[in-house]
């Protein structure tokens, strides 16, 4: 069982109107969807949350200085946003992305920051890394610039899911590491991203794909389950 890649977050520029966008979503998702009108974000006038049970299925934003909608899906629904608009509206262009890969090994942690120090230093990239008063409430090891077009982060998600559940059930998990690559396309890479793999974007740099690389070859163990609403809180 190999290594899964997969977005955790989907951001796109829909050549459509706000209203012909929300229908083919609304159209796509389960029935009893709600819609939860707001204020929109950055230069976005509007926001609707198409929301189930609580949980956010898929955030519009539209209006403004802005003459297309903005759409976005972040954790478990991401995947399905990204194949909802590479069915439908296959001329997007992706603002943001986010891919993720989940593993499991003892102290993939520390080897993975290591690999990415690494290559920090080879590239001249600012690292950070963020330890937690309480180590089991999991570390995170940021590599880039918040400003940079590319940007990796590595923690210990089945601590951070232990400190935000208190469910002694993921201590047995403690060794769950999550590696994920930001990416916010530029120009006109915003139209060639909106059909790349999420696998394709770890080779966007060569300081990304060494780091996916070094990562892999550590065999790490595939996470076999499927992300929960709890977990991508």
């Amino acid at each position: 069982m190999g290594l899964a890649h997969r977005f955790d977050w989907y951001q796109a520029t829909v050549p459509a109107t706000q209203p012909a966008l929300l229908a083919a979503l609304l159209a796509d998702l389960p029935e009893g969807v709600v819609q939860e009108v707001g204020k929109g974000f950055n230069s976005f006038a509007h926001r609707v949350d198409l929301s189930e049970d609580g949980e956010v299925l898929a955030t519009i934003m539209h209006g403004g200085v802005n003459p297309q909608p903005n759409v976005k899906s972040s954790g478990d629904n991401a995947p399905a946003l990204a194949q909802f608009l590479r069915r439908q509206f296959p001329e997007h262009r992706v603002s943001r992305l986010d891919v993720c890969l989940d593993m499991r090994g003892d102290g993939l942690f520390d080897d993975i920051v290591r690999v990415m120090s690494h290559v920090g230093r080879d590239f001249r990239l600012k690292g950070e890394k963020i330890i937690p008063d309480d180590l089991d409430d999991g570390s995170t090891y940021y590599l880039g610039s918040r400003a940079s077009p590319l940007r990796i982060r590595c923690y210990e998600k089945g601590k951070q899911l232990y400190k935000l559940t208190g469910d002694p059930v993921w201590r047995m998990f403690f060794d769950w590491v999550r590696l994920e690559l930001q990416v916010r396309p530029e120009k006109g890479f915003k139209l060639t991203a909106a059909s790349m793999e999420p696998d394709a974007f770890w080779g966007c740099s060569s300081w990304t794909r060494e780091i996916a690389e070094g990562a892999m070859s550590m065999n790490p163990d595939p996470v076999a389950m499927k992300p929960t609403r709890i977990a991508d809180h």
